[in-house]
């Protein structure tokens, strides 16, 4: 029983550290838009909508990755799990690329909703955030926020953890206050770093994984 309890902890620890860590970054975020005023802050918010929106094949993806990767793991079938994460990694980009794609186009229909009741800046603002979103997603999102589900399965989540928290600490919100601050660049700011930081984590999970060390892992 110590033992499953461990195990349990192993994965668990990690996973929730990430979490508190990835939403005081996002707390420190929220402050730094309210500077640039209400219509950023409105803004801000369309942009956090089409987020919200935006990435759900890609988390349905990453969670069959995260079972079928530990089923894998724990039969043993290293080469099953490659395979497969290589599979439905190329899914996510097909369902991100499609799901992304019909949201950019479908925009003028969507702000035209939102212009009942939102200023023309706020508006300005929220189109912008939301086309930055849209094309990231497309392009940059999946090997950030999708293949860390493959390595969490093989029992890398300290990796994982380690990665999210330098990725979010100095690419996102670092980027941001250095370009706010030091720069001058407006609230576009907080979506230029954003878009930075899922380079940065992308990178360091597909070098992760890429190098094999996730073979050497084991759970239970």
């Amino acid at each position: 029983m110590p033992s499953i309890i461990r195990s349990i902890l192993k994965v668990a620890v990690p996973n929730g550290l990430e979490g508190a860590i990835f939403q005081s970054g996002k707390l420190a975020l929220a402050r730094l838009i309210t500077v640039f005023g209400t219509a950023a802050i409105a803004g801000n918010a369309i942009g956090n909508i089409f987020i919200g929106i935006g990435n759900l094949p890609g988390w349905a993806i990453g969670q069959g990755l995260l079972i079928v990767v530990s089923q894998n793991m724990g039969a043993g079938n290293y080469e099953g799990a490659r395979g497969s994460t290589r599979k439905l990694i190329g899914m996510a980009y097909i369902a991100m690329g499609v799901y992304n794609g019909l949201l950019l186009l479908s925009m003028p229909l969507i702000f035209r909703y939102f212009g009942r009741s939102l200023s023309p800046e706020s508006l300005a603002y929220g189109r912008l955030f939301a086309t930055i979103f849209c094309t990231a997603a497309i392009l940059v999102w999946i090997p950030s926020y999708c293949l860390p589900f493959a390595l969490r399965g093989a029992g890398d989540g300290t990796y994982t953890m380690i990665v999210s928290a330098v990725a979010m600490w100095f690419a996102r919100v670092g980027i941001a206050y250095l370009l706010a601050y030091a720069f001058g660049v407006g609230a576009v700011c907080v979506w230029i770093s954003m878009v930075c930081e899922w380079v940065v984590r992308g990178a360091g999970y597909t070098l992760r994984w890429r190098s094999g060390r996730w073979r050497e892992k084991k759970v239970i």
